[in-house]
């Protein structure tokens, strides 16, 4: 087995696991499902596909294809945790703000 195959499954993995990890507060909170916006589903769809299809060309076509998909993979995780962020602080400061809205 070709070590770089083993590297870039390992980076699939971590890249999914990080998918993962940052989807599932938006899975289990309403609020936070709300604030994700259909974006950040669909670059979180698109991240986990690019990562799986690299595999898939490296064994097919070449390894440079892979590592094109692979970072595209990442750029768009990387959209996915800025969303997140985006999110979680709107969803924080989102009920302050109507209660400021109630008092005037």
């Amino acid at each position: 087995m070709d070590p770089a195959f083993l590297g870039g499954l390992q980076q699939f993995l971590m890249g999914f696991l990080g998918i993962y990890v940052t989807v599932a507060p938006g899975l289990s909170t309403a609020t936070l499902y709300n604030h994700f916006g259909l974006w950040t589903w669909a670059f979180a769809i698109a991240s986990i596909l690019l990562g799986a299809s690299a595999l898939v060309l490296y064994v097919t076509i070449s390894p440079a294809w892979c590592s094109l998909l692979s970072f595209g993979a990442t750029a768009t995780q990387a959209f996915v945790v800025l969303q997140l962020v985006v999110g979680v602080n709107v969803a924080a400061v989102q009920p302050s703000i109507g209660a400021t809205k109630k008092k005037q």
